[in-house]
């Protein structure tokens, strides 16, 4: 099998998301953590951080700031962001998943 052949969909602030040209997995690299997904997971991963209202689901963690914890397809990997950062993420996904909707209208066999 070929090494993994990324073509970045964003890059901003801390974040980059990438999809193989290969196997069209996609990564999320958020400071020095990566998550692998497959492209219906990162789907999915997308809608549930969309729809989770930081407000609503935030907890203070113990150095007194207020975080929001998310689930990722992995069972023992979940990602904290504070507000901003929070923001910035759904930006990023948000900004990815128009990108890979126009992908997909201009190439449908990817």
């Amino acid at each position: 099998m070929p090494p993994c052949q990324p073509q970045v969909l964003y890059q901003a602030h801390r974040i980059c998301i990438a999809q193989c040209k290969c196997c069209h997995r996609i990564s999320l690299y958020y400071a020095n953590l990566l998550a692998g997904f497959s492209p219906q997971d990162f789907d999915n991963f997308c809608h549930n951080v969309q729809n989770t209202d930081f407000d609503e689901f935030g907890m203070l963690f113990p150095e007194g700031e207020k975080n929001i914890v998310l689930q990722t397809c992995h069972r023992d990997i979940q990602f904290t962001f504070i507000r901003h950062e929070y923001e910035q993420l759904r930006q990023a996904l948000a900004e990815t998943q128009v990108l890979l909707q126009v992908q997909q209208v201009l190439d449908p066999n990817k």
